[in-house]
Order: structure tokens, then sequence, then C-alpha cells
């Protein structure tokens, strides 16, 4: 006979029945829990099978052996239409392939109901019949538990002994308790409980045990902590003889035959660790504690910035020196960055454009949850476009963080569709209403293609299409369909670059995918962005050839590698933004401005070593700003020769465990004229984010080598 159970549909409750492979329908029990149960599974070692309910969204139990019901909890998701579910029996794990308006695959918590999302299948696709190949044999045999017989007949009023036969020579290698439970179907109507049994084994005296504790190390062998189902192997005359894992506290504990063992932990991403020659004797209790360090690099560099003083036509050399303490070796490469000079002292913008540093403190606190359902879309409370001024106010933070004056901007107001215009944010009243964009509407992605301000580049959310907006008209002229990367994904941010836009298109709550989106409206797919499901828009750092986003479902500032699309959790923005928001960096000041949307519009900037953000302003309440893009292409930062700056070496190899190399800066003045001269350096040190070191050479005139002179003679 099948072990399958169905349910079936009577209105007010549902009914359990099992289905024998000749077909034949036996009913079990009523679920008078349930309104709308779909699919089902199957837990042997409860004897009992779990359902979702579509109407309450909660996961419900029905035991089939004292043929009761219970909820067990919500699911912490909104599902409908068909599903599917099943349950892993060898690792213990409850599967849901749910539709929540998009195909998803959650894990659902069978103690409280508690779903959570694991990955996402391909958008158009909803799944059913999901069906698990880890069976277990549940409910079926038990190694060290043999009964005799199986089956007979039992004469009315008689008895019938079943012998139990225990076997624990080559079933059971570890003493301790083992449980199982014996289970009997009859042909009469009443039901026969089962019956529980233990086998306690016990350790002999020729065994003892050996124990210990894991402790891991994160990147750059900081932040000891436990490791839990670590891998440890005991070797006995250069063989694997046994095996075992840590539990939640790093903790293991195993017992062994007498005798000399090797002791190793393993764990995918660290250093295997080993002690050899532990002698365990007769009942003996070893303790052999572990120590796993990240097998990864661990790249600095001293030091910080470089500065090198010069009169004309000199040379001077200095040393950086790059340190690897991790255990991988690292490969580095270096990229020039070219940036502004000659300009005069004290005037210089650094055009290779490095972030400026914020200090915005990491934000650890508790963020007050709106509870409104996660949307890149507008806002829907919002119901008039605002036809007001629309200004912006600096508030005192704007000050204290250096935010004295703030580059020209353009960006779109969603509920009226009206293209605006900032000359300088300081302002107030700065500020102009270019016109509708019209029939170019819902422009959620935005932004500038280098220097040229005269037209701003966007995607319409409602068709897809490329718009080119004329920034002194409003004007959209169509150039094309941009598609989307996957089925039901759809751009929230666009961020200029060399020639390009960067993408990012979203299913929100499901998956966000990188782009490259060609000013012809061709498009390139770069990768899925791990760890991300719902980005929305994205700014580009061209000194650190790197990408920012924030996450409006966990509330995080993601950097993302352009190259592969592999992203790094910088920190929580501190706020619990929804709905669509405009994000633009600025070259100039090396300021990441966010046209967020959470209580309401407001400008804030975002510490990109921290993820933290701080409001520097408002806009007017009733509005929802995007497509934010910022007059502020620095220019420089572009990779290219230093020509008065020469390295030795531009590449190499640092190696593990302590290794230097240095790196000669050679600075040149040789037919310069005095000012300032700025660059940076990229050192890429994959698959370690990039970094940048800043470079200055500053040239004296000549009068000023001879004016010590003078005034000497002249004294």
């Amino acid at each position: 006979k099948a072990a399958t159970v169905g349910t079936g549909n009577i209105q007010e409750a549902f009914r359990i029945y099992t289905l024998d492979l000749d077909g034949t329908l036996t009913e079990v029990g009523t679920m008078n829990t349930s309104g709308c149960a779909i699919d089902l599974a199957y837990i042997p070692s409860e004897n009992a099978i779990y359902t979702v309910d579509l109407l309450s969204d909660s996961l419900h139990r029905f035991d089939l052996g004292t043929k009761t019901d219970t909820i067990v909890g919500a699911l912490g998701a909104s599902p409908n239409y068909a599903q599917g579910m099943d349950y892993d029996e060898t690792n213990g794990v409850l599967y849901w392939a749910a539709y929540t308006g998009a195909a998803e695959l959650r894990v659902i918590d069978i103690t409280t109901g508690a779903s959570a999302l694991v990955g996402a299948f391909p958008g158009g696709t909803e799944i059913d019949s999901f069906s698990i190949e880890a069976n277990t044999g549940g409910g079926g045999a038990v190694p060290w538990l043999d009964e005799n017989p199986i089956e007979g007949y039992v004469a009315a009023g008689a008895t019938l002994p079943v012998e139990l036969i225990f076997q624990v020579r080559g079933v059971i290698d570890q003493p301790g308790d083992y449980f199982a439970q014996l289970r009997f179907r009859t042909d009469t109507p009443h039901e026969v409980q089962p019956v529980d049994v233990t086998l306690h084994v016990l350790r002999p005296y020729t065994w003892g045990n050996i124990k210990g504790t894991v402790i891991a190390t994160e990147k750059c062998d900081i932040n000891p902590a436990p490791m839990p189902e670590a891998t440890i192997n005991f070797y006995r005359d250069g063989a694997i003889v046994k095996s075992t894992v840590t539990d939640e506290n790093g903790y293991y504990s195993y017992a062994l035959e007498r005798g000399t063992y090797d002791v190793e932990v393993v764990v995918d991403g660290y250093v295997t660790a080993r002690v050899d020659g532990i002698v365990l004797g007769n009942s003996e209790e070893v303790v052999v504690d572990l120590a796993l360090r990240h097998d990864s690099a661990c790249l600095t560099y001293t030091p910080e910035a470089f500065f090198a003083l010069h009169y004309p036509d000199q040379v001077s050399e200095q040393t950086l020196t790059f340190t690897n303490t991790g255990a991988q070796d690292a490969i580095f490469e270096i990229t020039e960055l070219e940036g502004e000079g000659p300009v005069p002292f004290g005037f210089a913008i650094d055009k290779a454009g490095a972030p400026k540093q914020l200090n915005i403190p990491a934000f650890t606190g508790e963020v007050e949850l709106s509870g409104e359902p996660t949307s890149m879309f507008r806002d829907p409370k919002l119901s008039t476009a605002y036809e007001g001024p629309l200004t912006v106010e600096l508030n005192a933070n704007a000050a204290q963080y250096g935010i004295t004056e703030a580059p020209a901007a353009h960006a779109m107001d969603l509920l009226s569709d009206q293209l605006w215009y900032w000359e300088d944010l300081t302002v107030p009243s700065a500020y102009e209403s270019i016109g509708s964009t019209a029939p170019a509407l819902s422009l959620f992605a935005g932004d500038f293609l280098g220097d040229d301000y005269s037209t701003l580049y966007a995607i319409s959310y409602d068709n897809n299409n490329l718009y080119a907006i004329d920034t002194t008209t409003a004007q959209p002229t169509v150039i094309g369909f941009v598609p989307s990367p996957a089925s039901g994904t759809t751009y929230g941010g666009l961020a200029g670059a060399d020639g390009f836009f960067y993408g990012v298109a979203t299913a929100c709550g499901s998956q966000s995918i990188l782009t490259k989106v060609y000013p012809d409206a061709t498009m390139e797919t770069i990768g899925v962005i791990p760890g991300t499901s719902c980005l929305i828009d994205i700014a580009y750092v061209p000194s650190e050839d790197m990408l920012y986003s924030v996450d409006l479902v966990d509330n995080n500032v993601w950097r993302i590698d352009p190259s592969d699309a592999s992203a790094e959790l910088v920190g929580a923005t501190g706020v619990d933004p929804n709905y669509a928001q405009g994000m633009d960096y600025d070259e100039e000041n090396g300021v990441l401005y966010w046209a967020s949307y959470h209580t309401g519009p407001d400008l804030r900037i975002i510490d990109l070593e921290t993820g933290a953000s701080v409001s520097i302003g408002t806009f007017p309440n009733g509005t929802e700003i995007d497509s934010y893009s910022i007059h502020a292409f620095a220019g420089g930062g572009a990779a290219g020769d230093i020509p008065w700056l020469t390295l030795d070496p531009t590449a190499g190899v640092v190696f593990a465990d302590g290794g230097t190399v240095d790196v000669t800066l050679t600075f040149d003045s040789t037919g310069l004229v005095w000012g300032d001269y700025f660059g940076a350096l990229r050192v890429d040190n994959a698959p370690d984010p990039k970094f940048t070191i800043p470079v200055q050479l500053r040239v004296l005139p000549f009068n000023l080598m001879y004016l010590p002179l003078i005034l000497r003679n002249y004294n």
C-alpha cells in the first residue's frame, strides 16, 4: 500500500484520506481548523501531516494517531494559487514550493510555522507536486531492532508473544540511548497504541572518549567563536576510522577503542587543523580542542596615502608596503587613476573621486517597521499629484557632515511625472519645474551619462522603454525596448559608467539582477546579486569601481562588484525604506546621496564604510522622488597612466602568514609647472573588494627654492 495522504474540500473543513496503490480511498479524519489547505507533507517520525492554509496564511498539523488538528503558526508570507511541499526525511527539513505573487522555494519551521525564503524559481513559473528524493524509510526498519514474528493471526481471547531482538555489534558504534517505536496495523476497528522501545548502550571498559571544542576565527584571524557542524575525523594508522560533527556550541565527544589517534577538523572555507598522536587509554576522557583559521588572504597596506613635495625637475621615491596575515596568498594588481592637476595650492579637487569620510556610526538599534508590504512601485497612499514648489529644506545634519554646498541635480516626481531641477540644494528657492515627461511615465530608473547633463536617460516601469529626456524641455524621445534579465523583474535603477549604464532589475522579495544597459537600449546580463531580494536604484563609485544599492527587504546597503555581480553587506541604513527611491554618487565631493522614501520623502547621505544614513533635508510631503541624478561627474578616476608617477611592481603575490611586498613609488616633477597634482591607486585583490590609495604631488615654484638663501644672505 502507498503511504500517500490527501485532502478533500468539504467547505467548512478538510478530510484526510489514505490512497492505496489499487485506488482504494479510506477516510482518516477531518481537519476542522483549515479552510483552504493546499498540498501536504508527511513526517514519519511524528506520524503527522503538515499543510499550508491559503486563507489564514498559517501552517496546520494533523496527528494521524489522535486524529486531531492544530494551527502551528503564521507563515510570514501570503500564499495563493497552487503550491507544492514535501518533507526531507534525511535532513529533517520541510520544503515549500510557495507562490506569493512569484514562485519561491521556502523552508518552514514545524515548531513555529514561520517560513523563510531560500531561493527563487524563474519568473513566470508556478511549482506544484514538489517531491523530494530523501526517503529514510520512515516508520520502517530500525537497524538495531528486529521482531519475530512481524505478522500473524491472534485468535479470539488468545495472545501472541512477539520476540524483540536487539543487535549492537556491527550496527551501533557509540554508547548512549537509542529510541524506536513499534506501530501496528490490524483488521479490527480498534486502534492499537504504539509501543516505545529504548536501547541503552554502555561504553566498554577498554574504550574511552576524545572530546573538545572547535573554535574558528573570521577573515584576518579575528572574532574567534565556536564552530557548529564541523566534521571531526579520527585517524588510526593513517586511515580514517570514525567521524563525527560538532554541536551548535562547537563541542564534540566520541567514544573509541583504546589506542593512538590523529584528530582532524574539516570545514569548507577554513584551513584544516589536525593534532597527531593522541593516546587514549581504558575508560579515559581526553580533551582535544581545535582551532580553525579562515582560508582567505588578509591584505593590509601602509601608508594610507602618499604626499610628495618637489621643486621642478626633481625625482623622489616612497614605498608602499603590502602585508598578508591571512592563510591564503594574496594576488594584487595596481591601476593608476589620474586626477586633477596642476591646480593652485589649496584649491584642488581630487578627481579620482575617493569617497568622503563621513564617519556616520554604524546603526545597531531597532528600526520601527511600517508593516506595509514591500514594494518598488509608487506609494499607494499618495492619490493626488503634488502641485506646489518642490523645495528642499536642509537641516542641521547637512552642516554637521560637511554638506555646505551640494551639486545641481535633476529628478522625477513619480506621482506627477514632472521633471525637476535644483541648481543648488543648499538654496531652498533654487528649484525649477521643467515639465511633464509624458508620454514617458513611471521613470523609476534614470541617470546621466558622463558630464552630458542635457539628456537624462530613463527606463519606464510601465513598458521597459528607454527614453532620452531633454532636461531643458522634459521632452522624451523613445530609444528602444530594454529587455528584462528575467521574467518578473523590473528596472529600479541606472548608474552611468564608461559609455554605458549599470542597471538593477528586481523581482521584489525574490531576486535582484545586475545588467549593463547601453544608450541604444541593448542589454547584457551580468548576474544575480547574491544575498539581495529587492534592490532599489544603484550608484557607481568610479574610484572603487564598485556599485552601491539599498535593499528594501533587509534595509541594508550592499556593495556590488560590477565585474561579476558578487555582493558584500555594508551595513544597516537605520530606516525602513519602501516604495520607489532614487540615489546617485557625487564624484566631485565623494558623497552618496539617497532620495529616500520611508515615512515620507527626504534626502539622505550614506556612509560607504558603515552603510548608516542620516537625513540632511526633506522634500515636500506628497512627493516621491526617483531617477535622482547629480551634475557631478569628476571625469578623472578612469584607469590610465599618471604621468608624474611610476610604480614598481604594479602586480604581484603577497605570500600567506605574514608575507610582505614593497612597491616603489617614483615621483617625477620633470617638466611640471607649480601646483598640486592628484591621483589614486586602485588595488584589485580578488575576491576581496577593491580599495584606493590617494596620491598627491605638490610642485613648488623655483623662487621658493632660493628664497631661504636670499633671506639668509640678506640677514
